[in-house]
C-alpha cells in the first residue's frame, strides 16, 4: 500500500545515484561490459582501457593503425554507445 510520501524503489535509487555523483561511474562500467558488443571483438581485444570522463570516453588502443581508423568512426562510436545505453552520455571521444 502507497501513500503520499512513498516513493518507487527506482525513483529512490536514481536519487541516491545523483546526490552521490555515480552516474559517471556507472556508465564507465555499463560501456566496458558492453564494449565488445558495441564495437565487434576485433576492436574490443585490441582496447587496453576504458575511461568515461565527464561525457568524454578516453579509449587505450593497442594498435596504431586501428588509432587512426577510430579517429575516423568517432561519430559512429558516440551514435553505437549512446545507443547502447539508452541515454546519451557521451558528446567526445579521446582516442590514445
Amino acid at each position: 500500500m502507497r501513500t503520499e510520501n512513498s516513493l518507487s524503489i527506482k525513483a529512490i535509487l536514481s536519487e541516491m545515484v545523483r546526490e552521490l555523483r555515480l552516474g559517471t561511474k556507472l556508465n564507465e562500467a555499463r560501456i566496458q561490459e558492453k564494449w565488445s558488443q558495441i564495437v565487434g571483438n576485433s576492436i574490443a581485444n585490441h582496447t587496453e582501457k576504458i575511461e568515461l570522463r565527464q561525457q568524454t570516453l578516453v579509449l587505450y588502443i593497442a594498435s596504431s593503425s586501428l588509432k587512426q581508423e577510430l579517429l575516423f568512426s568517432k561519430e559512429k562510436i558516440i551514435t553505437l554507445v549512446n545507443d547502447a545505453l539508452k541515454e546519451k552520455c557521451i558528446k567526445e571521444i579521446l582516442i590514445y
